[in-house]
């Protein structure tokens, strides 16, 4: 089978395999590979040419982009999780599952649907895969690599890293008010964080939405206001010391999501949106919805796959 490795030699902790183990196991099982580092300027022209699977060896922000570069065609994708977070493969059941038996039951698995959002306004629109939002999280997500994490911290330090961060930037954190409607509905407020999740987790594997479905078409809108500063504290506090417990807060669920924007700081996934050059601060509507999806290769063992 002709495959597109797209690969991120950057990613993760070290200890994920690195392209000569990737290339092994991949032609082990019998794919025609053609390699490509996502570190490479030009990277997506690879994806130009022809393939019948593209397999993506990144964490989130490598899923991202390639999910974006494949957007319209018709080849399925695969993954290989090495970045730290990994939520996009957590969201699929595949973070947990080895290598060699994920790629040995690419041929015989079946394809699952794998939803991408779209948020439109007028300086533009970008996609999403795992969450929009404002308040915290879009304060927090845009940090230097160097306050996430240094050289050598293992995958579970850097985790635990983001939560602790997550946890002080709270302090500091006030509500904003939020103007939006969900299919027609006011879930306006003053919240200390406002997130449209795709998935159910975002960032560092904070699990703010735990009954997302990556394949249902909706959006899961998670809501904090100042009456449950303390609760986030807590759930933060547990998650920074490993123990991943359950957040009660409000939540809906529906197909589009309208904002008014006056300024608000955002984030699309990982990055800040708008980046300070798309936009002048003012009345602006922002609108979400889930547009497109497209299709992820796993074992048939994980083809029913629960909610993480």
């Amino acid at each position: 089978m002709r495959t597109t490795l797209i690969h991120n030699p950057k990613a993760g902790d070290g200890a994920a395999p690195d392209r000569e183990a990737l290339l092994a196991m991949l032609g082990t099982a019998g794919y025609d590979i053609r390699y490509q580092s996502s570190k490479e300027k030009g990277w997506a022209t690879a994806l130009d040419q022809p393939t019948e699977l593209v397999v993506i060896a990144g964490g989130d922000g490598t899923v991202a982009r390639v999910v974006k570069a494949v957007l319209g065609r018709s080849v399925p994708l695969a993954l290989l999780p090495v970045g730290t977070a990994n939520n996009v493969a957590t969201a699929i059941g595949l973070a947990r599952v080895p290598f060699e038996e994920q790629i040995s039951g690419w041929k015989t698995g079946p394809r699952v649907r794998f939803d991408v959002g779209m948020a439109r306004a007028p300086w533009g629109f970008d996609y999403f895969i795992e969450g929009f939002g404002a308040g915290l999280l879009a304060w927090a997500i845009p940090l230097p690599e160097n306050e996430l994490s240094s050289a050598g911290d293992r995958r579970m330090e850097r985790i635990a890293r983001g939560w602790r961060l997550l946890r002080e930037r709270l302090r500091q954190c006030r509500p904003e008010r939020v103007e939006a409607t969900l299919d027609g509905r006011d879930i306006s407020g003053d919240y200390l964080l406002f997130e449209a999740m795709n998935i159910p987790l975002v960032g560092p594997n904070v699990r703010l939405a735990p009954d997302a479905e990556s394949s249902d078409g909706l959006l899961d809108i998670t809501v904090i206001d100042e009456a449950r500063r303390a609760a986030l504290d807590n759930y933060l506090a547990a998650g920074a010391a490993g123990r991943f417990e359950k957040l009660d807060v409000p939540r809906y669920r529906g197909r589009t999501l309208r904002i008014d924007w006056g300024g608000l700081g955002l984030h699309l996934d990982d990055r800040v949106w708008p980046d300070g050059r798309e936009a002048t601060p003012g009345p602006a509507l922002v609108e979400l919805e889930i547009v497109d999806s497209l299709e992820f290769l796993v074992p048939a063992s994980k083809a029913q796959h629960t909610r993480p």
